[in-house]
């Protein structure tokens, strides 16, 4: 376990100071022996031997029999020695009660952090419920097909540098289930056509719509945006949309409807998509216009989503 700082600093400076004066006595006891070494190494009795005691890892002390400074250095050092142990001891106790009471803080700090996210999240939720009480909700009502006005057909296909490129005419009906006014209103259009598969056709179409709608949830139409009531009958806009995409054999065609518009504190939007589908076909016949009586547009429900 790592000590907190100030303890740790604290041991290291016991540990130096308990080191120096092991090493104070060490060298005092060493200096008397050196003066007496010439006499003792002439001496070789049995009662002058030297005994070894038992030592620490950081010095080894001598001691002669009847040598009462030696005895008394021994002493000092085995004092020294478990004085040395016993503050590395409370030390660690000290760490111990410390890091307890670190995670007995940790833990207090980590319960308010989660209370307080629940009340922020709880205060999101009463926002949003209190909001959608008093929000406007726009409607689509219908999307249907303009008859043709001569020379335009309601299907036209128009000339362009990489092949002809369809074009559509349709009617947007929208009306204000809510409870206030629906302000900087705008419908944005997508005729969508790609080569079809039974099996996928649905989720492309879909993901597509998404893709597109978020992209024109923002955009403003300088001026031409419109404001709906909730008293107001439906609201009804006359459109003209060009496909991005070269109409192939192969290809189907899907009308992608986006409706932004402005509550009280947000942008919201309405979406909603169409399959095209030509004398009851889903596939669509490059560079020849068609007549509305020819043509049908297929609400898909689950295409149908609004926040």
């Amino acid at each position: 376990m790592d000590l907190p700082p100030r303890i740790a600093a604290l041991a290291r400076l016991l540990r130096k100071d308990l080191s120096d004066i092991k090493k104070a006595i060490q060298d005092q006891h060493r200096a008397k022996h050196d003066t007496k070494g010439a006499t003792q190494n002439k001496e070789n009795s049995p009662q002058n031997l030297v005994v070894s005691t038992a030592s620490d890892k950081h010095f080894i002390a001598e001691v002669r029999p009847n040598d009462p400074q030696g005895v008394a250095a021994q002493r000092s050092i085995k004092i020294a020695t478990w004085f040395m142990a016993w503050s590395a001891f409370f030390a660690f106790i000290a760490a111990s009660v410390y890091a307890g009471i670190a995670a007995s803080q940790l833990c207090e700090m980590r319960k308010a952090t989660s209370a307080t996210q629940r009340a922020a999240r709880a205060a999101e939720i009463s926002a949003d419920a209190t909001y959608s009480q008093i929000r406007p909700w726009l409607k689509i009502d219908s999307v249907g097909l303009r008859k043709s006005v001569e020379p335009i057909k309601t299907l036209t296909f128009v000339p362009s540098p990489i092949g002809a490129m369809p074009e559509l005419q349709f009617n947007v009906a929208v009306s204000n289930v809510g409870h206030t006014v629906a302000q900087e209103v705008h419908v944005s259009p997508e005729l969508f056509s790609a080569k079809f598969n039974s099996n996928t056709w649905a989720a492309v179409v879909t993901q597509e719509e998404g893709r597109f709608c978020d992209s024109v949830l923002t955009w403003s139409a300088n001026g031409a945006m419109s404001e709906v009531f909730p008293s107001d009958s439906p609201k009804t806009w006359g459109m003209g949309v060009n496909s991005t995409n070269r109409v192939a054999t192969d290809s189907a065609a899907a009308l992608i409807v986006c409706v932004s518009y402005k509550g009280i504190a947000k942008r919201s939007q309405t979406q909603a998509w169409f399959g095209l589908y030509e004398n009851n076909s889903v596939f669509i016949k490059p560079g020849i216009d068609v007549d509305a009586a020819s043509l049908r547009l297929i609400r898909v429900e689950t295409g149908d989503h609004a926040y």
